[in-house]
């Protein structure tokens, strides 16, 4: 998630920046604002957050955590591509 590469904002400073701030996190970045110098919100754009919420679903279901268990342990009799999948 965000590193501490992340930049930190003020309110204020989001505010003057916000077009920069959205440019930003359309690219898959993220951006940290801070209320009276606490952290207050961490903004990410709606791709990542669509890869964050697939993946928890993923997490959160037991076949598919199965499913990768095996493939991680060799005991999947066949490999299929993404190309597989859509036919």
């Amino acid at each position: 998630m965000a590193s501490r590469m992340t930049p930190t904002y003020s309110i204020k400073e989001a505010q003057k920046r916000f077009p920069a701030l959205v440019r930003r996190v359309e690219q898959g970045r993220f951006a940290r604002i801070k209320r009276r110098g606490k952290p207050a919100v961490l903004v990410i754009g709606t791709g990542q957050l669509k890869v964050m919420m697939e993946t928890a679903e993923i997490l959160a279901d037991p076949d598919a955590m199965k499913a990768i268990r095996d493939a991680e342990g060799g005991k999947v009799e066949k490999w299929y591509s993404p190309a597989d999948l859509l036919d």
